[in-house]
């Protein structure tokens, strides 16, 4: 077979490969119905739709939201010993209630004082079949006095395919279809979280007051943290503000605070949603 030809089979093949992949990236996973202990009444969750996988955000998608900490496990320690548990679960639920009547569905990773593992709290939101994951913390320094903003998101994957090249004289060989389909799943949910994070980042970041001022922007950051890493939906890990902060832990104990800190976190994820949306609009059109 002469030189041109064998380049023209192997394009073709490539391209059939690429194909297929993306395709498969747009199935829709098997759905299992949550633990009822998982989620919160009223909020039961429906098969991921085509449009969710590709980011984009139609009414109704499911939020699934990881209050941090819990049971045996009361993260960090505010100067007046109240744990960080407590607070993330009433700002997770201020939070819930701001999605719903933006017309969201949403599931909670626990409702009371309980414990789950990193590792259960991953997996729980492919269970659901959730669209989003937002894993609710905050944060703890070393020093008593200063706080910080923080959101972060998993790492992105390696390169979404590999090629051998042998020698100079032989043809690249691909790594595998599996290996690829992976890959590129992976690649599309780094992408869609840093989206996620950076949207979220903005709004809390955005013009400070509601007792936000004072509190330093770190920025989006990636991290390997376990309940961002063994999920396959796109999912961030957010720090709105600093427990260990004398200031902030203070002000954590008002009602409206913890409302306003709920409404940003909801603008940043109704904002990711509305992206793609727009951009599954486009595409469809």
């Amino acid at each position: 077979m002469g030189g041109g030809v064998r380049w023209a089979a192997t394009a073709v093949s490539v391209s059939f490969v690429l194909v297929a992949a993306v395709a498969a990236l747009r199935l829709n996973p098997a759905h299992h119905a949550p633990e009822a202990a998982w989620i919160e009444a009223g909020a039961d969750p429906v098969p991921r739709s085509l449009a969710a996988l590709t980011g984009v955000g139609p009414a109704g998608a499911l939020v699934a939201i990881d209050p941090g900490h819990g049971g045996r496990d009361p993260g960090a320690i505010a100067p007046d010993g109240t744990p960080e548990k407590h607070w993330t679960l009433l700002l997770a639920r201020g939070l819930a209630g701001c999605l719903r009547r933006r017309g969201l569905r949403v599931a909670l990773s626990r409702t009371a004082d309980v414990y789950r593992s990193l590792d259960e709290r991953a997996r729980w939101a492919d269970r659901i079949g959730a669209d989003v994951l937002v894993s609710v913390h905050l944060n703890a320094l070393p020093r008593p006095r200063g706080a910080v903003l923080e959101v972060y998101y998993a790492g992105p994957a390696p390169d979404p395919g590999r090629w051998e090249m042998p020698g100079p004289r032989r043809w690249p060989r691909f790594a595998g279809f599996a290996s690829l389909q992976r890959r590129l799943r992976e690649a599309w949910r780094a992408a869609a979280s840093e989206r996620l994070a950076r949207h979220i980042h903005e709004a809390l970041a955005g013009p400070r007051g509601a007792g936000l001022e004072g509190v330093r922007d770190r920025g989006v950051k990636r991290a390997r943290f376990v309940v961002l890493r063994r999920t396959a939906v796109p999912a961030v890990l957010v720090e709105p503000t600093t427990l260990s902060d004398p200031v902030q832990a203070a002000r954590l104990r008002d009602a409206r605070f913890r409302a306003a800190l709920a409404a940003r976190l909801c603008e940043g994820i109704a904002a990711y949603l509305e992206h793609g949306r727009r951009v599954g609009s486009a595409v469809s059109e």
